[in-house]
């Protein structure tokens, strides 16, 4: 009966497909030197092979914790690997940086993400945990942007 159970189980995983999605959300990164940064951003899934899909993502993230405010804009690509409702992902991006006097290098960067969506229909939720990568320089010194985030949002699914 276990190995019935483990069978089936098995064929549900491997025939779970990810569906194309867009999607908005809202994001919050502890930036390291930066401080907390709040934005917002949009989505768009592309299924590669069943429980494989490619995201690109775009957003804004303010940071105002430093003496001048400094905007950030990811533009990210990442491959996910989607088990049922939990996922894992790593991606790469390009930041580009925009600060309120003088001026900050834009630069590539990776990060690491784990995720659980809930889609029962056409719309869905999704809230994820991620680690950014990311040194770069700007007028007032050197930022390690390092740290931890989060991003919660709403996909549709078609």
């Amino acid at each position: 009966m276990k190995r019935i159970a483990a069978l089936a189980v098995a064929i549900a995983l491997a025939t779970t497909t990810t569906p194309r999605a867009a999607g908005i959300f809202g994001s919050y990164l502890d930036g390291g030197s930066l401080g907390a940064g709040y934005g917002v951003g949009v989505l768009r899934r592309i299924p590669v092979i069943p429980l494989v899909s490619v995201e690109v993502r775009g957003s804004w993230v303010h940071f105002s914790d430093l003496p001048v405010s400094l905007d950030m804009f990811p533009l990210e690509v990442m491959g996910k690997v989607s088990l049922s409702s939990v996922y894992g992902a790593l991606g790469v991006g390009y930041y580009l940086l925009s600060a309120g006097s003088g001026s900050a290098d834009n630069k590539t960067g990776g990060f690491a993400a784990l995720g659980m969506e809930f889609s029962p229909t056409r719309l869905g939720l999704f809230a994820e945990g991620r680690y950014l990568l990311l040194d770069t320089h700007a007028a007032f010194g050197h930022i390690d942007a390092d740290g931890f985030g989060v991003n919660a949002g709403l996909l549709l699914n078609w």
